[in-house]
């Protein structure tokens, strides 16, 4: 079996063209980004850090009295145009002390590696006690990880294939001292105006050099589901939200 490639190794290739679909629609994901954010305890003065994440697109959703660290390890995510700071790191290996931070959130970027354990005691060992902390990513079982190995797999010249949350991570975080309080998954749309945005975005995010929009619109339709809102179309979409406190 091919091993997975590392988060660094695909978004080296691809980081920019995801950062230019979250220019062209940046509220697309508002309520995945809304979940996240108002599921972290803050305060005025409160330093968290954001991992992996050098595009900071998260800083809107959190309050401009928060000191927001974005971590990445690929510099294709940097994005001058956030007031957040931004810090190229290998993410096994933070450059920041023990007890540095207020608060942790980590979106959708955990699926592409393999040693999760020592990203958590790193998470660990950086906040400070009590300090909490909230990830979300892509659940073993749902739609979601079918459309990234079989639509996004098909449709990407580099393939995917990732490796996804489930029950054994709630274990890991415990084992790394990080006690979870809530995990729940989560339902909601990424919104557009039409299906040519709704191309565009996927085209752009996913890296989709081979992409055919039409069999790629149907292939979407069957795994996860396109519905008229009020307010434009809805990518069904669906994330595992895990929350906790360090001890």
């Amino acid at each position: 079996m091919t091993r997975p490639r590392s988060y660094k190794e695909i978004f080296a290739q691809r980081g920019s063209s995801y950062d230019k679909a979250m220019r062209l629609f940046p509220k697309a994901r508002n309520k995945e980004f809304m979940e996240l954010a108002c599921r972290l305890p803050t305060a005025s003065g409160f330093r968290v850090l954001d991992m992996p994440s050098g595009g900071g697109y998260l800083c809107p959703y959190f309050p401009p009295d928060i000191e927001l660290i974005a971590l990445d390890s690929c510099s294709t995510f940097i994005n001058s145009n956030s007031r957040h700071k931004t810090i190229i790191s290998d993410t096994h290996q933070l450059p920041f002390k023990h007890d540095s931070f207020d608060g942790l959130v980590s979106l959708a970027g955990l699926h592409h590696e393999t040693n999760k354990g020592a990203i958590f005691e790193e998470m660990h060992r950086v906040l400070k006690a009590g300090a909490h902390f909230c990830i979300a990513d892509v659940h073993v079982n749902s739609a979601v990880a079918t459309f990234l190995d079989t639509v996004v797999d098909k449709y990407n010249s580099q393939g995917h294939q990732g490796l996804y949350l489930d029950g054994s991570t709630l274990d890991e975080l415990d084992q790394a001292g990080l006690h979870v309080t809530n995990s729940e998954v989560v339902n909601f749309h990424w919104l557009f105006a039409d299906q040519v945005q709704l191309v565009i975005f996927c085209r752009e995010l996913f890296g989709l050099d081979k992409i055919e929009p039409d069999s790629f619109l149907q292939d979407t339709c069957t795994t996860l589901g396109i519905e008229t809102l009020r307010n434009g179309i809805g990518l069904k979409w669906q994330l595992f939200y895990i929350c906790g406190y360090a001890g």
